[in-house]
């Protein structure tokens, strides 16, 4: 009993030393954790930063100094018309996303040779970079206030063919040229869009592309589907905004000789609907 004391003596500085050892212990590691984690924050920014640095990024594609001054003035091409005829000229600006103008710069090389069906901000890109372009839409008055521009901005428009009428009366009767790149984006009510690829598909060079453009309206979508799923004739590139970018995989006949089975499109909506 005499030892009691001295036990429970030892046992209160044993316990209070043990509650200073956890104290000190617990600062030094809570702060030797947030330097920690500090640190390897640190590492982490200084690692991504070179392997950023290392990485090739894509090239700034640098629009012409033509294409830039389309940009900033945004002259207003389209007209308000009924059947053919304009009510209002120059009036409206249905320009394609800037993304295809920068496409079109980039991919189409010197002695091309282009269609488009619909005209505008497209044409002139076109204009700039291929030898031999051709334009299909129905309002005159929209082809004169591009020509009007191109004038003004000393843009030579010779070796570019304006149509103006409805691309289904002229597609199928265009010279079987073969043809670098198509831009579907004239008239996108049932049957046009379709009507249009069916007479360009085959004249489009193997590796050559075809953009179907204002995918987001249903005809535009199911001419995009159907062609994301032509494995072995067409391979989709891109979704540039609302525009597809396809490249042509076979120098056959794209249009021709298929049953519908041969057409995953075709044999898909079936299988779902069956």
């Amino acid at each position: 009993l005499s030892f009691l004391p001295f036990l429970i003596a030892m046992v209160s500085v044993f316990t209070q030393l043990s509650r200073k050892l956890r104290l000190a212990s617990g600062r030094l590691s809570g702060g030797l954790g947030t330097d920690s984690l500090q640190t390897q924050s640190l590492q982490a920014q200084s690692v991504e930063a070179q392997f950023t640095e290392t990485q090739p990024q894509p090239e700034a594609i640098v629009l012409p100094n033509t294409l830039q001054a389309l940009l900033q003035e945004r002259p207003s091409f389209h007209a308000i018309y009924q059947g053919t005829q304009v009510i209002e000229a120059e009036c409206c600006n249905w320009a394609i996303d800037t993304q295809i103008l920068s496409w079109i710069t980039a991919h189409v090389k010197p002695g091309a040779q282009t269609l488009e069906t619909g005209c505008g901000y497209s044409s002139i890109a076109f204009a700039l970079a291929s030898s031999d372009h051709t334009v299909i839409s129905p309002i005159a008055a929209e082809h004169q206030a591009i020509q009007r521009w191109c004038a003004q901005h000393d843009l030579d428009l010779s070796h570019v063919t304006f149509h103006a009428e409805q691309s289904q009366d002229v597609v199928h009767s265009q010279e079987n040229t073969p043809l670098d790149v198509v831009l579907i984006d004239g008239n996108h009510a049932f049957p046009t869009p379709f009507i249009d690829w069916y007479y360009t598909a085959d004249r489009i060079k193997e590796n050559g592309y075809l953009l179907v453009d204002d995918t987001q309206l249903i005809t535009g979508k199911i001419l995009r589907d159907f062609l994301s799923m032509e494995a072995g004739r067409w391979q989709l590139e891109a979704d540039l905004g609302q525009t597809a970018v396809f490249r042509k995989l076979t120098s056959s006949s794209v249009t021709r000789g298929f049953w519908w089975g041969m057409q995953p499109y075709c044999e898909a909506i079936v299988t779902r609907d069956a």
